[in-house]
């Protein structure tokens, strides 16, 4: 292809993604382009990792739990519906469903234990257990016998990390964090917020508030700038 022509290319692409942000724009009704997430949202939603309701609305100051997190978790690493996308590879198709009924007693148990367990969420945390993105003992923090549980900051800096490859990287070049409140990040979650930071992923001297919920717009920036960094790393 000559130079000439893949320029020309370029612009229409360009101009492609200029309309389709625009048009995203006019149709999301509760985040205000001034909102400090605005570009994530529409980024996350771009690519399909979350969505809007029928009424364009994101909620972007929405808590979300354990379960949510692990579909947003699950679309962005791969994860698709076999049974509602019909265009999918067979043999990964064939995979998925082999790996849901593996996973099927530890989710089965887990429902059993816990009347709070989503099994709508069923097919997604069992791909994440086949893939090794959270094991077993992850599964401890969905529910109690409370109910369901909100995602914490740091245990979401856990899955970026997860979700960019890197754990056994964050691991073997942990030092400090460069938080104030380093002692209230559990020990085991320490070194994915000091690679975090590292990358520029997440910023800031003073606290890291690990226990801060998550809400679906700090859901989307994460995951967002972690799959932009991830990339143009590639």
């Amino acid at each position: 292809m000559s130079r000439k022509i893949m320029s020309k290319w370029l612009m229409i692409l360009g101009l492609s993604a200029i309309y389709t942000v625009n048009t995203f724009a006019a149709t999301i009704s509760d985040v205000p382009s001034s909102h400090w997430a605005y570009n994530s949202i529409v980024d996350i939603e771009e690519r399909g990792f979350m969505s809007l309701n029928s009424a364009g609305n994101f909620f972007p100051s929405a808590t979300m739990n354990y379960f949510e997190v692990a579909d947003v978790m699950a679309k962005a690493t791969g994860y698709v519906d076999v049974e509602v996308n019909k265009n999918v590879d067979e043999t990964f198709k064939k995979q998925i469903i082999a790996n849901y009924e593996k996973q099927k007693p530890t989710l089965e148990a887990y429902a059993k234990k816990y009347s709070a367990w989503d099994k709508l969420y069923d097919q997604q945390v069992a791909y994440l257990l086949g893939r090794g993105y959270i094991s077993t003992s992850d599964l401890d923090s969905f529910v109690t016998s409370s109910g369901k549980q909100t995602m914490t900051k740091q245990d979401l800096a856990v899955l970026i990390v997860r979700f960019l490859g890197k754990e056994t990287t964050a691991k073997n070049t942990y030092k400090l964090t460069g938080f104030a409140d380093e002692s209230s990040i559990k020990e085991a979650n320490r070194p994915h917020v000091a690679y975090l930071k590292s990358l520029g992923l997440i910023n800031g001297t003073g606290n890291f508030e690990p226990n801060t919920k998550v809400t679906k717009a700090l859901c989307a920036k994460m995951f967002s700038d972690a799959a932009i960094y991830k990339e143009k790393s590639n």
